[in-house]
């Protein structure tokens, strides 16, 4: 999942939070989320360049960017 550059994430026992600028939390692991995106194919110029920038460990797949 992909967030603004200004929220953060947090792990404590085993549990993921997203937090917003202010330290507010957005999102936990495990709750119902609805977002809005776009797929990004492999082979498209977003795609290429996303794929660059991941760690090599990452399989290549096709991408949905999440709003």
């Amino acid at each position: 999942m992909i967030w603004p550059p200004d929220f953060s994430m947090s792990e404590e026992d085993g549990s993921v939070a997203i937090m917003d600028e202010g330290g507010e939390v957005v999102g936990r692991e495990g709750e119902y989320a609805q977002f809005k995106g776009r797929y990004v194919n492999l082979d498209d110029d977003l795609g290429i360049q996303t794929r660059l920038s991941l760690p090599v460990m990452c399989p290549p797949a096709p991408f949905w960017f999440v709003e």
